[in-house]
């Protein structure tokens, strides 16, 4: 999947923080979570759903040695923050210009 394709994917994904709306269908970090660990088990990673909060599932993917003597940690938030008076629908993953 090339990087355009890839940012649509993911902006696609509802995953609304519960504190910024009152949609609940829209809430919760649970999408984006079942779809980046379906992307990146296939690629070699090995992925494990950490739940810190009832409700709000976080990823933990590794990829390389089981005991490596270096390490890299890239930390990214799941969630989304608030889409009310978007003049765009919000998790169309708009090309523009």
């Amino acid at each position: 999947m090339n990087p355009i394709d890839l940012l649509k994917a993911l902006i696609s994904i509802p995953s609304l923080n519960p504190e910024d709306t009152d949609q609940q269908h829209w809430v919760g970090e649970a999408r984006m979570v079942e779809w980046t660990e379906a992307y990146l088990t296939p690629l070699g990673f090995k992925c494990e759903v950490v739940e810190g909060t009832p409700g709000r599932p976080n990823l933990v993917a590794r990829a390389g040695a089981h005991d490596p003597t270096r390490r890299v940690l890239i930390e990214v938030h799941s969630d989304t923050v608030a889409i009310d008076n978007m003049t765009v629908e919000p998790f169309i993953g708009l090309e523009k210009d």
